[in-house]
């Protein structure tokens, strides 16, 4: 299947000789269907006669639909939609459209023509499919926990990857850095990020505006279907008064926190966690749990009806900072239990990356990772490097010492790890030089479950060196291992 679909989208870039968007060939991406299809710009209501259609043609993916128009020996790129960012709205027949339908793509509105009622519920089922799809695989913002952790099966991760990724990057980069959470950084910057992620892309923040990420943050928790902080909750924090004690006060929250659904629980435990170190340096980024809750507050917590009126209320905003604060000040009381349980829950959890995808022994592997046999000396620097990389997780960059020796490549935490996190065997696979990452290799394995391994290197030269390495390794014959 995976064969026919790559197939599939190879003919379709030779068909479109003039194609300029991005690359079509990424993972994830499958083909759905392709037909004759009018498309046209949304018309003034008052015109009296329709204008030539854009495109005429249209191609069908899980996460976008290219539309091309015909020629006579090939098809004339037209446009891109998202999916991700599409909606299919309704649209009426009139007296110069007939069997169309709208589609909503950013600031655009398209009308797409079939050529018979019929027809156009057939078109509107592959649409919805292709949003449908989007929105279970790829798409971030805007969609609920389930989802989202549904996609977290091969990782094991208990909170969405996405939080992860950028949360590690505020730990590591922004703790102590003045108004985080409480500066905007640059719209277009977060924009593109949302975007990214939206699409499904690996999204390395290395060289990003902090402050565009924690607003990247803050933008999730705003558009998550459900509050992380539900109405309850945050009711019973209001029906509160200055007579309750403190404990009085930490028993009916912490009483509620461990209501939440448990995704929501373990986000909520995980944001207020960062919150609580950004406040150990608040002489250096001025980030108090007040100033946290100003700005967080209201994403964290919605009235039952954004529209009502209450929305705008001053006590209701005065409280919803309130609120924030409070947790965020009594982090170790409401969530140290909760945050100790999701490491045991960790500790028990065999990430699917370690599991053995080759024939060899635990005690074979260290001995091959740990030790360089006189016997081998022949070989020349060339069969063995080592180093820093990047390397691809799910949906997570981390940084490894890699090892590259023999026919193997083993990626460990820290150089004076006695143990690699994980392997791989290079016996059949190929290496490149990636087309969608700068300073990016891929490893293609014959293994289905994990098909391509993407590393980054350091610099150009670096990223040289690591492929040489590689092939190196994979065309030598060597003894077998399990004679060490």
């Amino acid at each position: 299947e995976d064969t026919g679909n790559e197939l599939k989208v190879l003919e379709i870039i030779s068909n479109i000789q003039d194609y300029v968007g991005e690359k079509l060939t990424r993972p994830g991406r499958k083909f759905i269907t392709e037909g004759p299809l009018l498309v046209y710009n949304e018309p003034d209501p008052n015109l009296k006669q329709l204008i030539s259609p854009i495109a005429d043609y249209v191609y069908v993916f899980n996460d976008i639909i290219l539309y091309v128009k015909q020629r006579r020996t090939h098809m004339s790129y037209v446009g891109t939609i998202w999916m991700h960012k599409t909606a299919l709205l309704d649209f009426r027949d009139t007296a110069i459209i007939k069997n169309g339908f709208k589609v909503a793509h950013r600031n655009d509105n398209l009308i797409f023509v079939s050529n018979h009622p019929n027809d156009k519920g057939e078109w509107l089922r592959y649409f919805n499919q292709a949003i449908s799809d989007s929105e279970r695989t790829k798409k971030v913002f805007g969609v609920s926990l389930n989802v989202l952790m549904s996609r977290e099966e091969e990782e094991k991760n208990d909170i969405p990857s996405f939080l992860l990724n950028t949360t590690k990057f505020i730990f590591e980069r922004a703790l102590c850095l003045q108004g985080i959470f409480r500066e905007s950084g640059r719209a277009s910057e977060v924009a593109r990020l949302k975007d990214m992620y939206d699409l499904g892309h690996d999204v390395c923040l290395d060289d990003c505006d902090p402050h565009a990420v924690s607003n990247v943050i803050k933008l999730w928790f705003r558009e998550l279907p459900q509050p992380i902080i539900p109405w309850e909750m945050f009711l019973a924090f209001r029906r509160l008064n200055e007579e309750d004690t403190l404990t009085e006060i930490l028993d009916e929250m912490k009483k509620h926190v461990n209501l939440l659904p448990r995704h929501s629980k373990n986000v909520l435990q995980h944001i207020m966690r960062c919150f609580k170190e950004i406040t150990k340096h608040e002489e250096e980024n001025k980030m108090i749990p007040s100033n946290i809750g100003i700005v967080f507050g209201p994403n964290c917590v919605r009235t039952i009806s954004e529209s009502d009126m209450n929305s705008f209320d001053t006590t209701e905003n005065q409280q919803k900072i309130e609120i924030v604060a409070f947790l965020v000040s009594n982090y170790d009381a409401l969530f140290s239990e909760i945050e100790e349980e999701r490491k045991e829950i960790q500790k028990r959890v065999i990430p699917t990356s370690t599991r053995a995808t080759n024939s060899l022994s635990p005690e074979s592997l260290l001995k091959l990772a740990n030790s360089i046999k006189e016997e081998f000396s022949f070989y020349s620097p060339l069969f063995t490097k080592a180093g820093v990389m990047k390397k691809k997780g799910k949906r997570l960059w981390n940084t490894y010492w890699i090892v590259v020796r023999y026919k193997f490549i083993f990626w460990f935490r820290k150089p004076e790890d006695d143990k690699p996190k994980s392997w791989l065997n290079l016996k059949n696979c190929r290496v490149e030089v990636s087309m969608m990452k700068s300073l990016g290799i891929e490893i293609h394995t014959p293994n289905p479950h994990k098909p391509m391994h993407l590393l980054v290197a350091i610099t150009d030269q670096e990223r040289d060196e690591w492929l040489k390495a590689i092939s190196s390794c994979i065309e030598q014959t060597i003894p077998n291992v399990e004679t060490f």
